[in-house]
């Protein structure tokens, strides 16, 4: 079985994480993951770049958490025609081709990707499960930037001729089809919880402004908003994606200058 990490990404991250899971009750000398990816709401699309990380069980093919080219891992395609659910899934051939002449994403609604994977030393992946989507470890880990537009869109695999379908290889080098898919949803959302108020406690005070300097000045992580809607860590007050001097200087100022808030901080979701 494949499946699609099904998650909330906020709107105008430049890098989105989508995991994608992998459970094979047989030793595998590859895989075949063909994906497309379409909006269900009007432009609540991917954006900037694509990319993704072989890690978890798949790490045994190849060095953990390396990051991998279109060239070495995947293809980026359109696609003119598609069947995604239908008869022609369980098909010998399709009918259906890959578009031409462009051959990559232009982040336009629907793109398409295939995802392989043929080993020359197999197993390239033993027997075993990822887990549960969003809280066992995938095996691939899809990283895509995220538009502004609030919405949904969706993963879900593609059948493609003559041979770019869903298919699991096994250790003799033949085609297993039939595998199941479980698609995505992500939901394109901007709402925060506590962003300006690293403490979380609904005011502004020097626990914040603590906050703030142990990441400026102490080397602290920026603390991420409770809501996966966000778009910004919680001390990064001025929405710049970087928290520095400038946010402590504003969230000082606010506490012990009685500056607004209201026009002192950004607004994330405006």
């Amino acid at each position: 079985m494949v499946s699609i990490e099904s998650k909330q990404l906020p709107a105008g991250s430049s890098e989105a994480l989508v995991g994608v899971y992998i459970a094979n009750d047989m030793d595998l000398s590859g895989l075949v993951i063909p994906l497309r990816y379409v909006a269900l709401d009007s432009n609540a699309y991917m954006s900037e770049s694509w990319d993704l990380t072989v890690q978890g069980r798949l790490s045994a093919w190849a060095e953990p958490g390396a990051s991998y080219t279109v060239s070495e891992f995947y293809t980026e395609k359109h696609y003119s025609a598609f069947d995604w659910r239908g008869v022609a899934c369980e098909q010998d051939s399709t009918g259906l081709t890959w578009s031409t002449p462009s051959d990559t994403f232009d982040f336009v609604s629907p793109d398409a990707s295939v995802l392989m994977i043929i080993g020359i030393n197999p197993p390239v992946l033993e027997a075993g499960d990822d887990g549960i989507p969003g809280s066992g470890t995938p095996s691939i880990e899809l990283i895509f930037g995220i538009g502004n537009v609030l919405g949904s869109m969706e993963i879900d695999t593609v059948c493609i001729s003559p041979a770019n379908r869903l298919a699991f290889v096994d250790e003799f080098y033949e085609p297993v089809q039939g595998v199941d898919f479980l698609k995505s949803t992500i939901e394109i959302c901007c709402a925060c919880d506590c962003h300006a108020d690293p403490q979380c406690d609904g005011v502004y005070n020097v626990f914040d402004v603590v906050k703030i300097s142990q990441v400026v000045n102490q080397g602290y992580p920026e603390p991420a908003d409770p809501n996966p809607c966000c778009p910004y860590k919680k001390t990064d007050v001025d929405c710049d994606g970087d928290t520095d001097q400038t946010d402590l200087d504003k969230m000082g100022a606010v506490c012990f200058q009685y500056a607004d808030p209201d026009t002192t901080f950004c607004r994330p979701c405006e």
